[in-house]
């Protein structure tokens, strides 16, 4: 038996302000703000871990979308719909929250270099594929 992902190209429009495109925001400031905190020392490492993890639920956008699929007027009405710039958006967004976190680990001093450099550098390639893949 396959299981089969479904593809949001069918139904997703242009609107750029939606809940998913939304969630995206917030993730990607939030790790910003976060990385730019843990660069300065000025949060503590279990405060750092603890708001990671809760940014990192923000990337439940596409479960939102799945799981309000059956109700197309809920869906409007919350605006969790899909969109083309929703899905040009949302990787990118994620690769923003990666980078920034780990860059303000490695400058605290929470993340060696040599084990954060190779996943800095791995997610700003997947962030290009992603990006190259995306606008075809």
């Amino acid at each position: 038996m396959r299981i089969m992902t479904p593809s949001f190209k069918e139904v997703e429009g242009e609107k750029v302000v939606t809940s998913p495109n939304l969630l995206s925001a917030v993730s990607a400031a939030g790790g910003m703000a976060l990385g730019t905190l843990m660069a300065f020392n000025a949060v503590d490492p279990g405060t750092a871990a603890m708001t990671a993890a809760g940014l990192a639920a923000t990337d439940a956008e596409g479960s939102l979308i799945v799981a309000t699929r059956p109700f197309p007027r809920f869906q409007r009405a919350i605006r969790s719909v899909p969109s083309r710039w929703g899905r040009i958006f949302d990787p990118i967004a994620d690769k923003i929250y990666a980078m920034s976190i780990f860059a303000g680990g490695m400058a605290n001093g929470a993340i060696p270099l040599e084990q954060g450099l190779p996943v800095a550098a791995t997610e700003a390639a997947t962030g290009m594929a992603t990006v190259i893949a995306t606008e075809r």
